[in-house]
């Protein structure tokens, strides 16, 4: 299993809409491991899995995933580091350029 970010095209409980986006935040492993703990030390309150957020909210999921940048610099060293980084880093450029796509809120699961 795995975390990941998505995006439908309507209501996420409508069986006719479709996923238009997605991105794979983590395995389940790599996120039990690393993932909770950085939410947990860095009192994400949006980012994280079972969340919602919306295109308005994207300013504050930008500056969450800068907060766990710095946890993941402190905390992580060698290939955990640069997998946790390399994640975040893609997702702080992906999600503002998918946010002015539609009003459709992101999902984490």
């Amino acid at each position: 299993m795995s975390v990941g970010l998505f995006r439908f095209n309507g209501d996420i409980d409508d069986d006719k809409s479709s996923i238009v986006f997605s991105l794979n935040i983590s395995s389940e492993k790599f996120y039990q491991k690393f993932w909770i703990k950085a939410i947990l030390d860095t009192d994400i309150k949006l980012f994280k899995d079972g969340s919602k957020f919306t295109p308005e909210q994207v300013d504050i999921v930008i500056n969450e995933l800068y907060r766990l940048i710095k946890w993941c610099n402190n905390n992580l060293s060698g290939n955990d580091n640069f997998k946790m980084n390399s994640t975040l880093k893609e997702l702080i450029k992906s999600i503002p350029e998918e946010a002015i796509k539609s009003n459709e809120p992101f999902y984490i699961f």
